[in-house]
């Protein structure tokens, strides 16, 4: 049984119990937080919130949330382990880049870049000695670009040395999920090991089947923007044909939310209520909205509860494990 590195200490992969594969506490652009201050971000705020809406997960049933926050997306790992120290839920920090193009990444040697990574898993996140559990790693609408090459190899590289699953963000449109698993495997990544995420975003069932067809994981895990996004009777349907498909044991589930992102929100405004406007029920549920809302979606399209159950927890223990 693989050990699976939790930002309060390694934890059995059997003990993972429910398990949301994507979720976010804070993504706070760093250049942002240093220059505006606590007209965009306050960290005491973000953390007593994230401690209230975990304790509420937990209560909905959900023991383990993985934070996909790689380095160049606002990662705060101190503002992480205030949060793991004060809730029941274990929470699985990242190591990994964005899809960005940015000069910062664009003239790095690939080798430097591979590097910085790989320290990140031996030695720890920024001086804390708290060892990622899962690399992150992304593309975007243009799909494999020259300096994405750069960053998924060096994520794949220390994925494979350092024996860590794979969650990569893709734009279902790009059409690259199989092109994506198939980059990780040349660099010795199990495809087993590689979950494409996002594709709760697709209706186009072929697309998925193909993607499955690799051997990997997918994540219908943006389940918070169902209002977006993709409905939760598509996603729902979606799920029970992969399902009837033979694809039930290697679909996870997820929110992609987060308690603050700075992406859209007026920091003034959020912080009275951490509502997130466009879909007040959203901001009521939380990580528990899947057990709460998406469940019975699930079972009204006809997806038997110990399918429900593989999805939320004998999935995610077999992708770590």
């Amino acid at each position: 049984m693989r050990m699976v590195n939790t930002v309060m200490g390694p934890i059995p992969a059997d003990q993972l119990g429910e398990t949301l594969i994507h979720e976010h506490i804070c993504c706070a652009d760093w250049s942002m937080r240093m220059n505006l201050g606590e007209q965009f971000f306050q960290f005491e705020p973000v953390v007593a919130q994230a401690v209230t809406k975990l304790k509420q997960a937990k209560q909905a049933g959900v023991d383990t949330i993985c934070d996909g926050t790689p380095i160049n997306l606002g990662r705060d790992i101190h503002l992480i382990r205030a949060v793991a120290e004060q809730v029941p839920v274990h929470i699985v920090a990242s190591s990994g880049l964005y899809f960005q193009e940015e000069p910062w990444l664009t003239f790095q040697d690939p080798e430097r870049v591979y590097e910085w990574l790989s320290y990140e898993a031996r030695e720890g996140i920024a001086g804390t000695g708290i060892k990622p559990g899962i690399m992150k790693a992304a593309t975007e609408h243009l799909g494999i670009t020259p300096i994405l090459t750069k960053t998924l190899t060096a994520v794949g590289r220390v994925a494979a040395e350092a024996d860590l699953p794979i969650f990569c963000h893709h734009a279902v449109g790009s059409g690259d999920g199989p092109d994506i698993v198939a980059l990780f495997a040349s660099c010795g990544v199990d495809p087993a090991r590689v979950t494409i995420g996002h594709c709760s975003d697709s209706n186009d069932l072929d697309y998925l089947r193909r993607v499955l067809s690799t051997g990997c994981y997918i994540g219908m895990d943006r389940l918070a923007f169902y209002a977006t996004r993709n409905s939760l009777e598509n996603v729902a349907r979606n799920i029970a044909q992969l399902i009837e498909d033979g694809y039930g044991s290697r679909i996870l589930l997820s929110h992609d939310w987060g308690i603050y992102f700075g992406m859209w929100e007026d920091w003034k405004t959020f912080k009275e209520d951490f509502v997130y406007q466009k879909n007040p029920r959203l901001s009521q549920e939380s990580y528990g909205l899947i057990n709460k809302v998406f469940v019975p979606v699930l079972e009204a399209a006809g997806v038997q509860k110990q399918d429900i159950s593989a999805m939320l927890r004998d999935n995610p223990k077999h992708f770590f494990q």
